[in-house]
């Protein structure tokens, strides 16, 4: 099977119908069908309509669940929320609310957690520091040069003797967070021997794994790798094995879930595939046309 059969073989109205049956009612997402929405779900489900050349079935009760989180206080705690809220409203246009606050938020985060003292790396993940550099720059923060240097040199500490970035051990989907911070903090990548990890990760039977030789691979891999290969400016070797994976992962709802031999399909997954597919094959028409909001990717 080559790529392009691949290709073929995805129905895209098919994958927006799975999204946007979990569409609620009362607006944004859920991924398990009731009228519970989130904003993670509806961040997913925004995303892969955009990349699908698609939107939500009523834009306007989505943009008002989005507006809603932000009539609620806002602090550290909020992070997560402030992320997908600010990706729902931007992805439609509209106007950010309560900037002031949020930059304020984001910006103390930042100190806080890159000040950390000196010593081995805390056992945190770097997802969420991701996603509020990601924030930075959309939001135009001033982040004074001492900072970002401050920044670099916190990411750096993660970095193991492999090359890769882990707290306890590197692995694809960490060092894919901390390549694209550190090029968000203007770091130069071509030198970084994450490079040489990234690469070892590669595998012919399912594109990627989280570490080098394991298997079976799940979609996080594949998804993580394909980023962390745009960031690196490298090509992957195996983009048949990612297509005809990712084509596996796909169940009978259209959605797609973490692996064939386990789990559900959710929205998280659904754009995580609808995204990996993107970044392999620019040329499919529903990825030349495509839009979101650069997200997780």
């Amino acid at each position: 099977m080559k790529l392009s059969d691949v290709m073929n073989a995805i129905d895209p109205d098919r994958i927006v119908g799975y999204v946007q049956s979990r569409e609620c009612p009362s607006g944004g997402f859920c991924f398990y069908g009731l009228d519970e929405p989130n904003l993670a779900d509806t961040f997913f489900a925004t995303q892969t309509l955009g990349l699908l050349c698609n939107a939500p079935l009523a834009p306007e009760r989505t943009i008002a669940f989005g507006r809603r989180f932000f009539q609620s206080p806002l602090g550290e705690g909020s992070l997560w929320g402030i992320h997908y809220g600010l990706r729902v409203l931007r992805f439609f246009n509209q106007d950010l609310p309560c900037l002031s606050r949020i930059k304020q938020i984001i910006l103390g985060f930042f100190n806080k957690r890159v000040s950390a003292p000196a010593g081995p790396p805390p056992r945190l993940s770097l997802e969420l520091l991701s996603l509020v550099v990601e924030l930075i720059e959309l939001l135009e923060c001033p982040l004074e040069p001492q900072l970002r240097r401050a920044g670099r040199h916190y990411i750096l500490r993660f970095q193991n003797q492999d090359g890769g970035f882990g707290a306890i051990r590197s692995s694809l989907w960490e060092t894919s967070f901390a390549v694209r911070i550190l090029k968000g903090l203007d770091f130069s990548l071509s030198t970084l021997s994450a490079r040489e990890f990234a690469v070892s990760c590669e595998h012919e039977d399912f594109g990627f794994s989280t570490v080098p030789g394991s298997a079976p691979a799940f979609l996080e891999d594949i998804y993580s790798g394909l980023i962390a290969f745009r960031a690196l400016g490298l090509k992957a070797r195996y983009e048949t094995a990612i297509g005809r994976s990712i084509l596996e992962y796909q169940t009978d709802t259209y959605g797609f879930t973490r692996s064939p031999w386990l789990g559900i399909p959710t929205l998280e997954y659904t754009y995580m595939a609808v995204k990996s597919l993107t970044v392999v094959n620019a040329t499919a028409s529903w990825a030349e046309n495509g839009k979101d909001s650069n997200g997780r990717g």
